[in-house]
């Protein structure tokens, strides 16, 4: 299976989380197949990320359309960066991860929309009140 999901699946796995099937990767670099991936918090599954990490139909699109694929540890650094927005009183947050960058409502745990850093049009963010880099 890829080591990484594409966009289609994970706005798929948004609807059907408990049937997500990955390939996880630990931090020592060993992979193995199954929704379960080690988190510095706590062991959760693929499905549980999505759970709580929304994607919007415009963000899902924008994934699809620039092809940015996400890991799983990808999304986790995500909802990383959607919890320390939310304790900084962050609403609209910019997060910053390697090249990719996203819009989240942290209020709602959602991705409003998603770009890579050469795709960027005119490298401003607007409607934003903090930013992230995780």
């Amino acid at each position: 299976m890829n080591d990484f999901v594409k966009s289609a699946s994970i706005l798929k796995s948004l609807n059907e989380a408990s049937a997500v099937r990955t390939t996880s990767v630990s931090r020592t670099g060993t992979q193995s197949t199954g929704a379960i991936y080690q988190d510095a918090r706590t062991e959760q599954s693929f499905g549980e990320v999505l759970e709580r990490v929304k994607f919007s139909k415009h963000a899902a699109s924008r994934l699809d359309t620039r092809d940015i694929s996400l890991s799983e540890q990808d999304l986790s650094r995500i909802e990383k960066g959607i919890v320390l927005a939310k304790r900084k009183g962050i609403k609209q947050t910019l997060i910053m991860m390697d090249d990719k960058v996203f819009i989240a409502s942290a209020k709602n745990n959602t991705i409003i929309t998603a770009a890579t850093d050469g795709k960027l049009k005119d490298k401003v963010f607007t409607n934003i009140d903090g930013a992230v880099i995780v």
